[in-house]
């Protein structure tokens, strides 16, 4: 559940800053960094690269943790809430 609530909360966090920034527009979301043509992903990079690589490491905890049942769920979930961490100060910071 963390894990799942951390890429939700994720996503709100850097759409937010990415129209904050212009970046994208409302209506345009970002929802999955792994459904982002290879341009699109580099151009958010460039934008933030820190939120967005963020972001894509917390989607990649997924398929293993939380549709699996890999051994170190708590250590995932524990870096899950650490990126999460890092994304909404990033988010909340205006830089």
């Amino acid at each position: 559940m963390r894990i799942e609530a951390a890429m939700l909360a994720g996503t709100h966090w850097l759409n937010a800053a990415l129209h904050r920034l212009g970046v994208t527009q409302p209506g345009k979301d970002v929802f999955h960094t792994y459904l982002l043509t290879v341009n699109e992903y580099r151009r958010l990079c460039v934008a933030d690269e820190e939120m967005v690589r963020a972001l894509s490491e917390i989607e990649d905890l997924r398929p293993p943790y939380v549709r699996g049942n890999h051994a170190g769920a708590q250590a995932a979930a524990e870096r899950a809430d650490a990126l999460l961490t890092a994304i909404r100060r990033k988010a909340t910071s205006g830089n």
